[in-house]
């Protein structure tokens, strides 16, 4: 039983890989055709060509440290908020009653859509995040 399991996903893991290119081909074709105009969709060789280009010059490394050390601190600093501010409201009780239903009103507005005002409340950058 277990052998089926693995072929069926092996088999589906196979399928996706065969959409990935068939689509990789399908949009390269287009482009390389004019079908698809590349000043607004690049060809896919190109973006391949770049992003060895950003790997080599090793600034592919030095934005990736950036970023994940700006999610790193995010994580730290938010976490610690957070539990400090979930212990507040649990603990003085008129605090929690006061903001139990803005707390609940900000869930049902997307994160994504916060994120480009917050962007301009706070700038950019490691000091702003």
């Amino acid at each position: 039983m277990k052998d089926i399991k693995l072929i069926k996903q092996g088999k589906a893991l196979g399928i996706r890989l065969l959409l990935i290119c068939g689509f990789l081909i399908c949009w390269e074709l287009f482009t390389s055709t004019g079908f698809l105009d590349p000043f607004y969709t690049s060809k896919p060789s190109l973006i391949y060509k770049d992003l060895q280009e950003f790997y080599n010059s090793g600034a592919l490394m030095k934005h990736t440290a950036i970023t994940l050390q700006e999610a790193i601190w995010g994580l730290i600093i938010g976490t610690a908020i957070g539990i400090s501010v979930g212990f507040l409201l649990g603990l003085v009780n008129i605090l929690g009653r006061i903001f139990e239903p803005i707390i609940t009103a900000l869930y049902g507005i997307p994160k994504l859509a916060l994120a480009p005002i917050f962007a301009i409340w706070f700038g950019l950058g490691i000091k702003s995040k």
